[in-house]
């Protein structure tokens, strides 16, 4: 059985490193970010390098269609999900003042209640399976 993985924000930075890193261990990664063209540069990448992978246009910021894709993906691989890593992030809000809520309120909800939707999704089924790392 292989191992698979889901990485959030997987279209660049921190993100597509990781992607290529799990993609070189062995893993097939389910690419995730809200764009599909900087998704398809990182699978070609992977592809040319040996390894697999598949896009997911996510947006994570829309937490309740972002949790049941996650499911879906989870119940249609093999095995499941072995390894989800939750990395789509955003900065401040430009044309305010940085400390104001209006500058902050979008990287609260995509840094933190993103996050934790996008880790829990198929957390019941990785304890049931008795493994999976988030």
């Amino acid at each position: 059985m292989g191992r698979n993985a889901l990485v959030t924000g997987a279209s660049s930075g921190i993100g597509r490193a990781l992607s290529e890193r799990l993609a070189r261990d062995g893993y097939h990664v389910v690419l995730c970010a809200r764009r599909a063209e900087p998704l398809r540069e990182v699978l070609q990448s992977i592809q040319a390098a040996g390894g697999s992978a598949s896009i997911e246009v996510i947006v994570v910021a829309d937490t309740d269609r972002a949790v049941a894709r996650i499911r879906e993906i989870d119940r249609a691989l093999t095995g499941g999900l072995d390894l989800i890593i939750a990395n789509a992030g955003v900065g401040e809000k430009k044309g305010h003042v940085s400390y104001a809520w209006e500058a902050l309120a979008d990287a609260c909800h995509v840094n933190f209640t993103a996050a934790a939707a996008t880790v829990t999704a198929v957390l019941p089924e990785m304890v049931s399976r008795r493994r999976g790392h988030i």
